[in-house]
């Protein structure tokens, strides 16, 4: 058993899409609605189907949860001096510009849908290219934003999805990719100044995306995604339309981040050749010389940005899911005094433009994302904090901080140990064996990491729930091997690490396995799907959010643009053997096996998993005998994003949980089969 170093402090960073937040009146005996009392109105996107009236008092719980708000960092104004900032003061993130540390946050946009990847202008302190998106579609569209003059000009192309806007080091163009048709990407560039004369640079079959722009202004590297342990990096010349391959030695490589120094005739990238591990190496343009930099550290490199000046360089480790921020001397590759941050997780690190400071958005166990910033030389406090995101009045004393667990599964390592898999674990405040819930995350190449989770503290809080959130095989930061021991035809390996999490919580006295339930969201709600297949009479519910129920119908529905990705994860549906195991394997195949209750969340406009999976699932359990609670969104797509609808949501999530842990609940067959 394993556990995190405990620290104080008080740090987070900002998500884009507000996850499921579940909240309960705890005062309240039932979460189920009385006659007399007010009930929770649905907002108007929002479709249902067997949910109950939901008590008002649980709703605005839930709405109190939902607006706890978090900020995220944009990036530096070319001044160097202020600082862009993404976060939400309604129903959707917008970008807002700060100037000084702990400053008033200045509203820059007010779209009615949310921003993406705002890119900030390195010489015009005005100009931001940003995506945006279109009722949760994730059909991005990039658009330049002038603070000056408060006006948007849509750049990419009408009916593509656009994505990695980069900037050139002098400002003067855009560079961006866009899924194209026959699951090509197009390569497209812009001046600023002729915004209407959009240029296609290059067509590529696959994924590619731009990572930097050459400091000399006349290069872009570009990532080729294949697979999870099988990508490239290449050099594209801008004026010859040469492509160099970046080491071209090496036949099967997976890269993670990736960025030029300075002088141009170096790159820091992270890459896992020939170790298990994505280390840092600096790799030299002209002769394809690399040297490793941070081979003494057992943990995926996550992050990586370079000084301007040329002076030094940050990484980012992912140590059992919680990050560490490391500074090294660009010229002698020595440790350089870095920040002591607390449990949690870094998302962005960026240096200000004469390379004296290093802003990093930082999310703790017990709180919100928040901006920070570094001061690397010079006089004055090393660490400066420049947001404070509220939680939404909450009693942020009372959040809990995780333990870190590792539990045995059913197989054994290659050395003959046994396979040990690692959770976090929210305990419970009471002394009586508690409920269970056992969240999992998706991906699959994601993980639970302790940020700040407002739906984990509030179900420990109102439900009296240990939360349980399980990193199994597949999941990301364990290094590669474990990566894909759940590829293919080992895909129920996964499912089966559930089942091990049952053993280990049968075996914990202050846990009370007679009700466990468990949620998931994307590849997690089909984790979801599968568990309560397999395991209905060790579970007493589920909540299945934007979830695979059928992998060939997946395959076949998702964008196309994802679909090559998919595969070598997943499997190949359009071979007949594949197709046959992915069929047999799938929550739809065996739904006749689901028995307890089962309540489906979906998006309408979900490009990823389309909402015919939900659909299926719900009809072939209710043909079953069950009776599935769901709610469709008309305006959402990959989960719920808008803040009254994450709320809405969130009420009858925990509805459900306070009915199932009561057995109020009908099942749907035999769960002792």
């Amino acid at each position: 058993m394993v556990g995190y170093r405990h620290r104080t402090g008080r740090l987070s960073s900002f998500l884009w899409a507000l996850g499921v937040l579940a909240c309960l009146d705890p005062q309240a005996s039932s979460a189920t609605s009385d006659a007399a009392e007010p009930v929770m109105e649905l907002p108007p996107a929002l479709t249902t189907s067997n949910v109950p009236a939901i008590r008002q008092a649980v709703a605005d719980r839930a709405a109190q949860f939902a607006k706890t708000r978090q900020a995220a960092l944009a990036g530096y104004a070319a001044d160097g001096e202020r600082l862009y900032i993404g976060t939400s003061f309604a129903s959707t993130p917008q970008l807002h510009i700060i100037d000084r540390p702990l400053g008033a946050r200045r509203q820059l946009t007010f779209f009615d849908e949310p921003i993406a990847s705002p890119t900030p202008s390195p010489t015009d302190p005005d100009l931001i290219a940003f995506l945006g998106d279109v009722g949760g579609s994730e059909a991005y569209g990039l658009s330049l934003f002038d603070a000056a003059s408060g006006t948007t000009r849509p750049v990419s192309t009408a009916g593509r999805r656009a994505n990695w806007p980069t900037w050139s080091p002098d400002g003067e163009r855009l560079f961006w990719a866009e899924a194209s048709p026959g699951g090509k990407t197009a390569l497209m560039a812009a001046a600023v100044d002729r915004l209407d004369e959009v240029q296609q640079v290059a067509e590529y079959q696959g994924t590619w995306f731009p990572v930097a722009w050459s400091p000399t202004n006349d290069e872009v590297l570009l990532y080729h995604f294949v697979a999870l342990d099988d990508s490239e990096l290449h050099l594209l010349d801008l004026t010859s339309r040469v492509l160099t391959k970046v080491n071209p030695d090496l036949d099967r490589v997976g890269y993670g981040r990736a960025v030029y120094a300075p002088d141009g005739e170096h790159l820091y990238i992270a890459m896992n050749a020939e170790d298990d591990f994505l280390r840092l190496h600096r790799y030299h343009i002209p002769s394809g010389a690399r040297t490793l930099l941070t081979g003494d550290v057992d943990w995926d490199v996550e992050l990586v940005a370079a000084s301007p000046d040329g002076k030094s360089y940050a990484a980012v480790f992912n140590e059992a899911g919680a990050s560490r921020l490391q500074i090294y001397d660009a010229s002698t590759d020595k440790v350089l005094r870095s920040p002591d941050l607390p449990l949690g997780v870094i998302r962005n690190i960026l240096y200000a433009p004469k390379g004296d400071r290093l802003a990093f958005t930082f999310e703790g166990a017990t709180s919100p994302g928040d901006v920070w910033e570094w001061r690397l030389k010079g006089r004055g406090r090393r660490l400066t904090r420049w947001t404070e995101s509220e939680v939404g009045g909450l009693d942020s004393a009372a959040f809990t901080s995780p333990r870190l667990i590792e539990y045995p599964t059913f197989d054994e390592q290659e050395n003959g140990e046994p396979r040990m898999i690692s959770a976090l674990v929210y305990p419970a405040a009471s002394e009586e064996p508690s409920p269970v819930i056992i969240s999992i995350h998706g991906g699959p190449p994601g993980q639970s990491r302790p940020t700040f989770n407002p739906s984990v503290q509030y179900w420990g809080e109102a439900l009296g729930a240990t939360v349980i959130l399980p990193n199994v095989r597949g999941s990301t930061g364990y290094g590669e091997r474990f990566q894909l021991l759940d590829n293919g035809r080992l895909r129920e390996d996964s499912v089966r690490d559930i089942g091990a999490l049952l053993d280990w919580i049968d075996a914990q006295p202050e846990l009370d396995s007679s009700r466990v339930v468990v949620t998931g969201t994307s590849y997690g709600g089909y984790m979801t799907l599968a568990s309560l297949a397999a395991y209905g009479s060790r579970l007493s519910a589920g909540v299945d959010v934007v979830g695979i129920s059928n992998f060939v119908t997946f395959l076949e529905g998702t964008a196309p643009y994802r679909r090559a990705t998919r595969r070598p994860e997943y499997g190949d549906e359009r071979d007949p053997e594949m197709r046959a195991f992915l069929n047999a394997i799938s929550p739809l195949t065996n739904a006749h096996r689901i028995c307890q209750p089962l309540f489906v969340a979906q998006g309408e406009n979900d490009r990823r998993v389309p909402a015919a999976e939900a659909r299926q699932i719900i009809a072939a359990v209710e043909a079953n005998g069950g009776e599935p609670w769901s709610v469709f969104a008309a305006n959402e797509g990959h989960g719920f994003r808008r803040s009254e609808n994450a709320a809405a949501l969130n009420a009858m999530v925990v509805t459900f949980f306070d009915r199932a842990f009561s057995g109020d609940l009908p099942t749907a067959c035999n769960v002792d089969e």
